[in-house]
């Protein structure tokens, strides 16, 4: 009987140390446990000229990894990078762009407006004649050469023909869900999204361009890299 308890003894005192044991290493995980981090998306501060069309269209991108902030001013090149480095120095954001047409302005001006931008780490997405030919290169592989900003609504909604869908570009200015979900749907003939279609385009009429100072790229539009910018956080 004394052999058996002092074997029963010394079973219970091993499964007392495996418990000790097992409690430690619990212990040690939970320690080794972080609370989970709150991971703080990247914010992109858009400032555009216009206060439909280019806000309705940035608001369309739906980011898994990033927060888009458009404001519209309703003005010029000059007044759209002021406006973006006031806000700017107001709050951090993690990339800013600046979003403004040639329209009317002086050359001298839209350039000197670009190189500023540029100068500050601005994602300068100008287009000349206006932003609408960002939209255009969605539809058909324009060649860069001149055409005025009144022919792009007419040439948008020609393509846009018999999909029950269309771009007013002259009263409400707004991008539909509709319009969007068209831009980025597959282009039939290349079985390739419309949104890279223009990419390619927009970045292939600026190598047309190069060395052209933006006031005479006509027609031309570097809304492409902040498209591919955000595009990255999907």
């Amino acid at each position: 009987m004394g052999k058996e308890r002092r074997e029963q003894e010394a079973r219970e005192a091993h499964r007392k140390r495996l418990r000790q044991a097992k409690r430690r290493r619990q212990a040690g995980r939970r320690m080794e446990r972080k609370e989970p981090e709150k991971v703080e998306k990247p914010t992109i501060l858009i400032v555009c000229e216009g206060v439909n069309t280019e806000v309705s269209y940035f608001r369309q991108f739906k980011l898994a990894t990033a927060s888009v902030v458009p404001v519209g001013v309703g003005a010029g090149a000059v007044t759209v990078f002021d406006k973006a480095v006031q806000l700017a120095e107001q709050n951090t954001y993690d990339f800013k762009a600046c979003v403004f047409d040639k329209d009317d302005v002086r050359n001298d001006l839209f350039n000197e407006v670009v190189a500023h931008a540029d100068a500050m780490g601005f994602i300068t997405a100008w287009s000349n004649q206006a932003f609408e030919y960002w939209f255009l290169l969605h539809l058909i592989d324009h060649q860069g050469e001149t055409m005025h900003r009144r022919e792009y609504n007419r040439k948008i909604n020609e393509q846009l023909k018999g999909s029950g869908i269309s771009y007013d570009g002259r009263k409400t200015k707004m991008v539909s869900d509709d319009l969007f979900d068209y831009f980025e749907a597959l282009d039939p003939q290349t079985e390739k999204p419309r949104v890279e279609l223009a990419i390619e385009r927009s970045e292939r009429i600026m190598q047309l361009h190069l060395g052209t100072l933006a006031a005479h790229a006509e027609s031309c539009t570097c809304v492409h890299r902040l498209v591919k910018k955000l595009l990255e956080y999907r």
